[in-house]
């Protein structure tokens, strides 16, 4: 079952991501999501985006 971070956690997961140079971060249960999300249309994303 999930949990609530606390802000440390929070802020540590966010802090990872931003030293990854991640332009969106997720924390906690939803990183991994995100990275998931990532792989699948990350590509897509960077390719319509405005350099």
């Amino acid at each position: 079952m999930p949990h609530a971070l606390t802000q440390d956690e929070f802020t540590a997961d966010v802090e990872v991501g931003w030293d990854k140079g991640l332009d969106e971060v997720a924390a906690g249960n939803a990183a991994g999501r995100a990275e998931t999300w990532r792989r699948a249309f990350g590509a897509t994303l960077n390719q319509m985006s405005p350099q």
